[in-house]
């Protein structure tokens, strides 16, 4: 699935270690959803930054930056490059714009902070820098497909389920 051998082979003999120590067919059950977290972890954190090391280091800046308004020259400036050539490199390494991918990192921020009941909307807004609740409220849905509300309520919905 895209993990180097090394890393995949260390995971699967810690595994095979703890299920030769375990005492019950419980144990090892729970040990197979463990497994099977730990390595849908590792991976996740790989697929993140298996790009050069210019684009690993330009996602790095947009994650830990995400909720502030961010622009191709900021970036292209932080990372040092030509904002073209950051834009060419980019979407030739993470297959989309820088933009897109903003985009796409920037509402699965604010899907986590929705999670939060004691956050408005506006709050979240603000805290994403958004002009107006409006326009966040459009930038969400256009992306998301749902508004916030519904997004939280759907949240509400599972959460009772």
């Amino acid at each position: 699935a895209g993990l180097d051998s090394e890393t995949a082979f260390a995971l699967s003999d810690y595994y095979i270690n703890l299920v030769d120590k375990a005492n019950s067919r419980n144990e090892v059950q729970d040990l197979e959803y463990k497994m099977l977290k730990d390595f849908i972890k590792i991976l996740k954190y790989y697929k993140e930054y298996i790009y050069n090391p210019l684009i690993n280091h330009v996602i790095y800046y947009i994650k830990k930056n995400i909720e502030n308004k961010l622009t191709l020259k900021e970036i292209a400036s932080f990372a040092n490059v030509h904002p073209n050539y950051l834009s060419y490199a980019f979407k030739k390494e993470v297959g989309k714009t820088l933009i897109q991918y903003i985009n796409e990192s920037k509402i699965s921020a604010i899907k986590q902070y929705l999670a939060n009941p004691s956050l408005s909307i506006n709050e979240i807004s603000y805290i994403f820098n958004f002009s107006n609740v409006t326009y966040f409220c459009r930038f969400f849905k256009k992306y998301a497909g749902v508004t916030p509300m519904n997004y939280r309520k759907s949240l509400l919905y599972m959460k009772d389920k």
